[in-house]
Parts: C-alpha cells; sequence; structure tokens
C-alpha cells in the first residue's frame, strides 16, 4: 500500500486546453493585472539598448512583500525558480508565467501543460544548490511539503527513504542498502516529472504556490457592470467588501450600500423583544423560553409566522 503520509491523487486526470495559459484560465485579463503589478515595482533602465522593465531581486522581494504573496524564507527560491533564463531579473513575460504557475487557483493536472509547467517549477524550487539535481535534503523537504500530516525530525527522514526506497532512488549493494545517505541517488528534473506523472509521488498539487494571487483583480475592481479593472487606480489591498474601494469612508460606504441593497427598504422594523434570557437557567426554563418566543411571533409585524395553537 501506498504511505499514508502522502495525499490522495487530486490531481485532476485530463485537459482539453491548448495551451498552458488556457488551461490555468489565465487570460487578457489576469495579464493585464499581472502587468499592473509588475509595472509598478519594476526597474525602468528607459532606451539604454531597447531593454525592457525587469523586476531586480530587490524589486520582486519589495512586491511579495507588498501582496504579502509569500513568506520571506521563500522569496530566493521563488525568484531563482522563475528567472529561467537565469540572468538574475525577471522580465514580464517571466513574472507572468510563474506567477500564473504559483497562483493558489491554477490546476494541475498531470500530464498536461500545468501539469508539466508546475513540475519544473517546482523542481527548480526546491534545488537549493542548483545542481540540477534534487540532494538528500532538498527531496527531504518536498517530501515533507507533500505530507499530509506533521513529522518530526526522525518521522521525516524515516518517510523520506521509505519514499526513496519507493522511487528507486536507493542504490543497493550487494544486495541491500549498506549506508540510506550514501545509497541515495539524487533524482534529475526529468525523473521528478516521471515520479508525478505517473503518481508515484503525491502530494505536488500544493507545492510551489504564493499565498495570494498576482494576476487575479482584487475583489474591489470586480464591479459587476463589467468594467476593465486595468482601468482603475486601485489600493492594492483585497480587505475591501461588496465592491468598494478601501479609501472609501464609512459614510459613501453607507451610500453605496443602500445603492447595491434596496431590499434593506423592505424589511420591517423588529419589535422591541420582551424576552431575556438567563443561560445559568439551563434546559428548565425551555418550556418558559419557547412560550415567550411564540409571543414575540404574535406580533403584528411577524403576521401569519406563528404556529397555529394546536401545533
Amino acid at each position: 500500500g501506498r504511505d499514508s503520509a502522502y495525499n490522495p491523487p487530486v490531481e485532476l486526470p485530463s485537459s482539453s486546453a491548448s495551451n498552458f495559459f488556457e488551461e490555468a484560465a489565465a487570460g487578457s485579463a489576469e495579464e493585464a493585472e499581472c502587468r499592473r503589478r509588475f509595472d509598478r515595482f519594476a526597474t525602468k533602465p528607459g532606451n539604454i539598448g531597447n531593454e525592457p522593465d525587469f523586476l531586480s531581486f530587490q524589486d520582486f522581494t519589495r512586491l511579495m512583500e507588498h501582496y504579502e504573496a509569500s513568506a520571506t524564507s521563500n522569496l530566493v527560491t521563488f525568484f531563482y525558480a522563475i528567472d529561467r533564463n537565469r540572468d538574475d531579473k525577471l522580465d514580464f513575460q517571466e513574472f507572468f508565467l510563474g506567477s500564473t504557475a504559483a497562483d493558489p487557483q491554477t490546476v494541475h493536472i498531470l500530464n498536461s501543460f500545468t501539469g508539466k509547467e508546475r513540475a519544473a517549477f517546482t523542481f527548480d524550487f526546491y534545488d537549493a544548490n542548483r545542481s540540477g539535481f534534487l540532494e538528500l535534503e532538498e527531496f527531504q523537504k518536498v517530501c515533507r511539503d507533500c505530507a499530509i500530516v506533521s513529522l518530526d525530525d526522525a518521522q521525516l527522514r524515516r518517510h523520506t527513504f521509505d519514499k526513496a526506497m519507493e522511487l528507486g532512488l536507493m542504490q543497493e549493494r550487494r544486495g541491500r542498502i549498506m549506508d540510506e545517505e550514501q545509497s541515495f541517488m539524487p533524482p534529475s528534473q526529468s525523473q521528478f516529472y516521471e515520479f508525478i506523472s505517473s503518481e508515484r509521488l503525491r502530494g505536488t498539487s500544493r507545492l510551489f504556490r504564493f499565498g495570494k494571487s498576482l494576476i487575479k483583480p482584487p475583489r474591489h475592481l470586480r464591479r459587476l457592470d463589467g468594467d476593465d479593472a486595468t482601468t482603475n487606480d486601485p489600493s492594492d489591498e483585497d480587505s475591501d467588501w461588496l465592491g468598494f474601494d478601501s479609501e472609501e469612508t464609512p459614510s459613501s460606504a453607507a451610500q453605496d450600500l443602500e445603492t447595491l441593497l434596496p431590499y434593506t427598504d423592505l424589511l420591517l422594523a423588529a419589535p422591541d423583544s420582551e424576552l431575556e434570557l438567563d443561560s445559568q437557567k439551563g434546559l428548565s426554563e425551555a418550556r418558559n423560553v419557547a412560550s415567550e418566543v411564540l409571543k414575540g411571533l404574535s406580533h403584528p409585524s411577524f403576521k401569519e409566522m406563528a404556529p397555529p395553537a394546536d401545533g
């Protein structure tokens, strides 16, 4: 049987999409939102050599911290994974691709576009020493983050070697494992993807994920009237409610609330309650409490809501 510390197969089985972005449901609106955030923090070299705007690691750090998209401890590994051409900066296409792959809502479909792209990003994210292989400590972190239960150090070490043995990553000598650490054979990226696509390594759908989306417009820009979110100048805070910008004053928000929720005018004022509940009396007062509730329902404002006397 499979190790109980690993996730069941939650990944979707198939897709009819024709490319990664279609499969990830990242269209023009998501690209525009990602561009807006990118532009806010990107370095702009001007016309020097026609170099496009880019995010340095410092720019990327400020962006990620501003949007609270990741723990600080993961910023270096996220940046390295997204920097596909290894030039120590992110152009917009790299940033959009990586942000889409890491988006909390992006699907993780095995043997398809999202599965392949996300597996590549995930491998680079955990390949801390940039060797092109997952060394034992790196592989152990993968096993830790795939596990559905919290493991102490001893349990994690045991699970790591059990999983390595299951995946064929332990080299036997004379028919047995002589030394576990020395016998571990670090997997390559292609092996890593094979483990994922064959469902031999499960739980990877949660790996390489931002804490918040960088491609979805904040809620206060998702207007019911279909306005283009990118034409607004938002606060970038996602603490809005019912379409209100966070800069709005409580009075203006209240006015908008009456506009959005006209049904509030249709509600009758609730009658004053004469019922006082004493939580210390317990079940012995249940009959009296029920009687007082029925008296309240007999108020004219609640006409025909009270049950008949016979039931």
